[in-house]
C-alpha cells in the first residue's frame, strides 16, 4: 500500500505522537463508560465467567454460542482472579485497552496511504463508534467485534510486514475468536499472490490466517451448522422506538461501503499484476456489512465493527498521501461521511441507559453475599439490572459466590 514518498510521511510521525494518539483513544472510551462502569454490562452477563469457573481450561478452545471465542474465554479466565464486586472495573478498562490498541493500529496501518491527520479518523471513530453505546462499553464478550475491523484493515497494508510480530497476534487472536476471519485472509491471499510476495513473514501470516479459518471451519462443520452466530432471536427491520438507531447501524455502513467502490476504482491505477488496497477495503467493507446484517440482523456489537471497516473504505477510497482531495466531489464525499458519522457518534457517545439504569453491582453481590450468610438457601439470585418488568439476573452458588470476593478465586 506505500510506495517510497509514503514511507517518508510514515517516518515523519514520532513514537510520542502515536502515544499521544493512543491516550487520546483510551481516554474517549473511559469517559464514555463513566456512567456504566458501576454495572455489570447486561448483554455477556456473568456467562463468561460461570464458565471459566465450571469448564476445564482447555474449554476455551471449544465452541461457545456457536463457535469458538477464546479471547474473550481466556480475559475471563484472568478476570476469575478479581474479586466479584470489582469485575464490572476491570472488564470496563480491559474492554477500553484492546479498543485503544486496535484504533492505534488502524491509524498506523492507514497513514502511509493517507497521511497521519486523515488516518487517525478511522481509529477514532473505532474508539467512538456509535453503535458501542448499547453492546460493547465493558463488554469482554465483544473484543472479537474490536479485533476483526483492525485485522480488516491490517491485512490490507504493509504493516502487516513491517510489524509481523503484533500483526501475527492480532492474526491469532482475531482468528481464534471469529468466524469472519476468512474475509479478511482472502484479500490477505489475494494481494500476496498479486504482487508475488512469498517472503517468510507474508507466509507466517498466511498460515496464521488459513490455520485459524480451517480451526473456525471445523467448529462449524462439527457444531450445528447454523448461519446464526448468535442464539435464535434475529431482528432485521425497525422495531417500536427503535428511530434511526436501525438505519444507522445496517444501512449506513452498508451504504458507505457501496458508495466506496466506484470511488476506489477511479482512484486505483487498473495495472497487470497490481494490487489495490482501495478496491479490496470498499469489497471487504461491503461483505462484511452485508454478511453480518445476514447472519445476526440488528445487533449493536457487529456495528462496530461494519461501520469502522466502512469508514475506513470510503476515507481510503476518497484520499491518498500524494494527491489528498483530488476532486471537489471526493472532498464533498468525505466530508459528508465525517459529519454523518460524527453527529452519531456525538448522539450516541455515552451509554445507553440500558446500561445504567441497573443496580450498583457492588452493592448486589454485597447483598448476595448477606442473604447466603443469613438463610439456608444454596444459591442466590443476582439481579443486577431492572427496568419495568424486564430484568437480567444469574444464578450463583453460594459457596462459589463466597469464595469470590477474595482476590485469586479459584475453581
Amino acid at each position: 500500500m506505500a510506495n517510497e514518498a509514503q514511507r517518508v510521511v510514515s517516518q515523519r510521525v514520532s513514537r510520542v505522537q502515536w502515544l499521544g494518539v493512543a491516550i487520546v483513544y483510551l481516554i474517549i472510551n473511559l469517559l464514555r463508560s463513566r456512567y456504566s462502569i458501576h454495572h455489570l454490562i447486561p448483554d455477556p452477563g456473568l456467562s463468561f465467567q460461570l464458565s471459566a469457573w465450571s469448564d476445564d481450561p482447555l474449554a476455551v478452545l471449544g465452541r461457545f454460542g456457536g463457535y469458538p471465542q477464546v479471547a474473550p474465554r481466556i480475559v475471563s479466565e484472568f478476570l476469575n482472579l478479581i474479586p466479584l464486586p470489582q469485575l464490572t472495573y476491570w472488564s470496563t478498562a480491559l474492554n477500553s485497552a484492546v479498543a485503544m490498541t486496535c484504533s492505534l493500529l488502524i491509524a498506523m496501518a492507514l497513514t502511509p496511504s493517507i497521511g497521519f491527520r486523515l488516518a487517525i479518523l478511522p481509529g477514532m471513530f473505532l474508539a467512538t463508534s456509535f453503535p458501542a453505546f448499547e453492546g460493547l462499553i465493558g463488554n469482554v464478550w465483544a473484543i472479537r467485534w474490536l479485533l476483526l475491523p483492525a485485522t480488516c484493515v491490517v491485512v490490507l497494508s504493509d504493516f502487516a510486514k513491517q510489524h509481523w510480530r503484533i500483526s501475527f497476534v492480532l492474526f491469532l487472536l482475531t482468528g481464534l475468536s471469529h468466524p469472519y476471519v476468512f474475509i479478511p485472509a482472502i484479500f490477505f491471499f489475494t494481494r500476496a499472490w498479486t504482487e508475488r510476495d512469498f517472503k517468510s513473514k507474508t507466509g507466517l501470516l498466511g498460515l496464521t490466517l488459513a490455520g485459524t479459518v480451517l480451526f473456525q471451519g471445523f467448529a462449524f462443520l462439527t457444531g450445528s451448522r447454523s448461519s446464526r452466530l448468535y442464539g435464535d432471536s434475529t431482528v432485521y427491520w425497525p422495531w417500536t422506538g427503535s428511530g434511526i438507531y436501525w438505519i444507522a447501524v445496517f444501512a449506513l455502513p452498508t451504504g458507505i461501503a457501496l458508495i466506496s467502490i466506484p470511488f476506489a476504482i477511479s482512484n486505483s491505477k487498473i495495472v497487470s499484476r497490481t494490487y489495490s488496497p482501495r478496491v479490496a477495503m470498499a469489497i471487504q467493507a461491503t461483505l462484511l456489512a452485508l454478511l453480518s446484517y445476514l447472519q445476526l440482523g440488528i445487533k449493536s456489537s457487529p456495528a462496530v465493527a461494519t461501520s469502522t471497516v466502512s469508514y475506513a473504505a470510503i476515507i481510503l477510497a476518497t484520499n491518498d498521501v500524494g494527491h489528498t482531495f483530488k476532486s471537489m466531489f471526493s472532498r464533498l464525499v468525505t466530508l459528508t461521511s465525517s459529519i454523518v458519522m460524527l453527529i452519531l457518534n456525538v448522539r450516541y457517545f455515552l451509554a445507553s441507559s440500558y446500561l445504567t439504569n441497573g443496580l450498583s453491582w457492588s452493592q448486589v453481590v454485597s447483598r448476595g453475599v448477606a442473604d447466603c450468610q443469613t438463610s439456608s438457601i444454596s444459591q442466590v439470585e443476582l439481579t443486577y439490572f431492572i427496568n419495568g418488568d424486564f430484568s437480567n439476573s444469574e444464578l450463583i452458588d453460594c459457596h462459589q459466590l463466597a469464595l469470590w470476593v477474595e482476590w485469586f478465586f479459584r475453581r
